[in-house]
């Protein structure tokens, strides 16, 4: 009997706990449960937009989350699953409930999780005395990190420039080796190695010198930009743009020049409209003296309509070499680089040239030309000597000095030294800076040339009234 009371007394304490804690809980709604989600978000990733959508359905709700580039899907899912109200045992197929502890400060704690075959329950007392206990409204809350159409396309570049693919469409299939054999557009190829390797900010691909476990992305890395790659990234592209801007003033002059050739020769015509064709100069004639200034302005016309159109040819022309010259500019801050591809692709050359030579000589074959050899003999020597100059270029730091009132200053960006005078030089100053390689340049109001050790020497003897 005595034992029946306590059992009874018993099991009496432990359902009026319960009813206290089920008392003591808060159930929100899906919808203030994502208000909460915003709010967690914005002040974890105040500068990244979010978009957070709730979902009511039958036997349960979610939230998804999803937002553009920026903030890869981990540091986003360490926040956002605080709030999930459920859990999925996958082993059981089985769906279990979570309360959580919300603190004074914003932070959530787990209070108590249901047990499943495969985990035990939990429990947690109740951490601060101004604890609230909540049930979250939604079961589950994804993620879902979109990636802009620029940001893959600037991938599928670098991709392609790694493995010499030339690129011209995101939509194109690379008909090159491994990319040929997977049969994907670029499209494809730059969200699987960015969703791969999710980086917040800037980025540059490398190959991965380790070897591909399972995945193919595997084999490249997706890395953040330091400071230095930023700073080059930023000359890289001041550069295009200084590119760019100058074949489209050269196509602009083509274009202008072709306008006045058109007008010119129309002029030609006006000139000698009312005269009948093959109409000879009646010599003497009241008509004479009008005639011929018809001819001649009809002439002059003509001759400045071929000299306009020979221009709108010249500066075409130029927009044309302008914009698809590859040669590597001494002015590219990608220069060293490009040289250094250069020279590896040349010594690869050369060796296949030895080996080929190497194998004919031994089965009396036909070998290649000496000449062959030579040429690329002397464009390695010259690849290195160019990379060479650039490299002590590369060291030299910006200077901005004042001499006898002249300011020597050096732009890398612009591969320059510059002189910048206060009003327009003597005559004997001029020749001097002319003879030394310095030309004036209108756009910037100074006196340059391009940036070099002796290039710096010479305009600091120029202006201190040195000799040469």
């Amino acid at each position: 009997m005595y034992i029946h009371i306590c059992r009874e007394r018993k099991h009496k304490i432990k359902m009026e706990t319960k009813q206290i804690m089920e008392e003591q809980t808060t159930h929100l709604s899906c919808a203030e449960t994502a208000k909460l989600v915003r709010g967690a978000l914005k002040e974890n990733f105040p500068s990244q937009k979010f978009s957070v959508r709730s979902s009511t359905y039958s036997m349960g709700a979610s939230i998804d989350v999803s937002w553009e580039n920026g903030i890869p899907s981990d540091d986003v899912n360490k926040i956002i699953k605080q709030f999930a109200g459920a859990g999925f045992d996958g082993m059981i197929d089985y769906k279990y409930y979570v309360n959580h502890w919300m603190m004074p400060d914003g932070s959530i704690k787990l209070a108590t999780r249901e047990s499943t075959t495969h985990s035990d329950s939990y429990s947690c007392d109740k951490p601060h005395p101004d604890a609230k206990k909540v049930s979250f409204g939604a079961d589950y809350v994804f993620a879902h990190r979109e990636i802009s159409e620029d940001i893959k396309e600037d991938a599928a570049k670098q991709i392609a420039k790694l493995n010499d693919i030339e690129f011209i469409s995101m939509d194109d299939y690379p008909k090159s080796g491994f990319f040929e054999a997977r049969g994907e557009n670029w499209w494809s190829i730059a969200n699987q190695v960015l969703c791969k390797n999710e980086i917040n900010g800037p980025f540059k691909i490398v190959k991965s010198d380790e070897t591909c476990s399972g995945d193919w992305t595997d084999f490249y890395k997706v890395l953040p930009f330091s400071e230095e790659d930023q700073i080059k990234q930023d000359r890289i592209d001041a550069y295009k743009e200084k590119r760019e801007a100058k074949a489209e003033r050269y196509a602009e002059l083509a274009e202008k020049a072709a306008k006045q050739s058109i007008a010119s020769h129309e002029a030609s015509n006006r000139a000698t409209e009312n005269i009948p064709f093959g109409q000879p100069i009646l010599v003497g004639h009241h008509s004479e003296r009008a005639h011929r200034n018809a001819i001649k302005r009809s002439w002059n016309a003509m001759d400045k309509a071929v000299e306009l159109s020979n221009k709108a040819d010249y500066y075409a022309e130029k927009a044309d070499a302008t914009k698809n010259n590859n040669a590597i500019s001494s002015d590219n801050p990608e220069a060293i680089d490009l040289l250094k591809e250069k020279l590896i692709k040349l010594e690869d050359q050369r060796t296949q040239i030895k080996e080929f030579n190497k194998k004919a000589r031994k089965e009396g074959k036909e070998q290649q030309a000496p000449y062959m050899l030579a040429n690329l003999g002397g464009n390695i020597a010259t690849v290195k000597k160019r990379i060479k100059k650039l490299e002590s270029i590369d060291k030299i730091e910006e200077i901005e000095e004042t001499i006898n009132g002249v300011v020597l200053k050096t732009d890398k960006d612009d591969n320059r030294v510059r002189l910048f005078f206060d009003g327009k030089p003597e005559e004997e100053i001029r020749t001097k800076l002319k003879s030394n390689g310095f030309r004036w340049s209108p756009y910037n109001g100074c006196w340059q040339r391009q940036l070099n050790p002796w290039a710096i020497k010479v305009a600091r003897n120029l202006i201190q009234g040195g000799e040469f």
